[in-house]
Parts: C-alpha cells; sequence; structure tokens
C-alpha cells in the first residue's frame, strides 16, 4: 500500500509502545502484524465485508494509542442493572474493579483484565495461536497494539444461564484516542457462557 502520514503516524505509535516482559511469540505476533497492516491498510468500500462502511474518518485520521483513562464514580444509565452473572466495566479500556460486580462471578469462571494477565504465558501462547491477520487492516491493528480488555475462563462442566455483561464507557480523556480493545474467551469441555457488550460515552 502507498505509505501515508496516518499510517506512518501508526508505526512510530507502534514503535514508541512496545511493551516489556512479553514472550517472543507475542512479540513476534505483533511484529507480524504491524507489518501486515502496512500491507493491507485501512479496508474501503471496495471490500465486501465494508461495502457500505466508509472508514475514511479514521484511516485519514492521527490518533494515538490510549494510555490513560477516565476516572468516574458511578455508570450512566444503561443496561447495567440487568441481571447478569457478572458485570464487567471498562473505562476508557482499563478495567474498573470499583464499578464491576465480579465478586458475583460463579465458581469455575475467572475474569481478568488482559494487560494483568499478559504476564501469563498460557494467555499469550492463546492469543499468538488465535490470530488471523490478514483477514482486513482493523483485525491486524488490533493484534498489533491490543493491550487492554478481559480475559474470561470456564472450566470444566460449568454453564452459565445468565450473561457475563461486559460495559464500555468512554469519557472526555479518550476523545482523539484509539483503543484496540481484545477480549479472549477460553472455554473448558461441555462448559457454555454468553458475553454481552454495551457501549456508553459520556462525550458526543
Amino acid at each position: 500500500m502507498t505509505m501515508t502520514p496516518e499510517v506512518d503516524f501508526l508505526l512510530q505509535d507502534f514503535e514508541q509502545r512496545q511493551p516489556t516482559g512479553e514472550g517472543e511469540a507475542l512479540q513476534a505476533l505483533r511484529r507480524q502484524a504491524i507489518e501486515t497492516f502496512t500491507q493491507l491498510g485501512f479496508p474501503t468500500t471496495k471490500s465486501e465485508e465494508y461495502r457500505y462502511t466508509n472508514v475514511a474518518p479514521i484511516a485519514n485520521a492521527k490518533l494515538p494509542t490510549r494510555l490513560c483513562s477516565g476516572a468516574i464514580v458511578a455508570l450512566p444509565a444503561s443496561g447495567a442493572a440487568l441481571d447478569s452473572a457478572a458485570r464487567v466495566v471498562l473505562v476508557d479500556g482499563k478495567l474498573s474493579v470499583g464499578l464491576s460486580q465480579l465478586d458475583s462471578t460463579p465458581d469455575g469462571v475467572r475474569i481478568r483484565a488482559l494487560d494483568e494477565a499478559l504476564s501469563d504465558e498460557a494467555v499469550q501462547a492463546r492469543l499468538a495461536k488465535s490470530e488471523t491477520l490478514d483477514k482486513n487492516g482493523f483485525y491486524a491493528l488490533n493484534a498489533a497494539f491490543a493491550r487492554s480488555g478481559v480475559v474470561i475462563e470456564a472450566a470444566n462442566n460449568v454453564a452459565l444461564e445468565k450473561p457475563i455483561r461486559v460495559i464500555h464507557v468512554s469519557t472526555d480523556t479518550a476523545a482523539g484516542t484509539s483503543g484496540h480493545i481484545r477480549h479472549l474467551l477460553s472455554l473448558s469441555r461441555h462448559s457454555a457462557q454468553t458475553v454481552d457488550e454495551e457501549y456508553v460515552t459520556l462525550t458526543d
């Protein structure tokens, strides 16, 4: 693809934000992902999947990776009150333990923030194994940058009747930045669960 100032900006952002402590497989995946993105670029309306979606406002913007999260003391009016097995709240991509309801998580289910779980070699291996980088540029870009989100793991024979709710809240702090969120769901034998996601913004 033709190198544009926006793509060059993303490459510089990638180089500046490489984390320490990640295993070789995950580091190699991120390198491969950013290289794949430079080849594919952002999808266009010529792609069947984005035939009716023009992503030019994203492709033509310089959006640095989000590093900080805004602080809120309560959830805005939303479906948060709906019955669920557990509630996970991410504020600008960062897990908010205070706003989440993790103490109700059923036995046999473990929920962790992705950035904390990335120190786990098993989690790194799963991420490195589960990628489809060349589907389109967004997949590759997410794989290159993703460090926020949640890891949800279910043990054998754990079938949840109620969904796990993941609520994404965007604050003023998130304006003009990009967030690359990744959830990793790991289900063991005969386990089953539903994950509902909701997106709430506090600004226009």
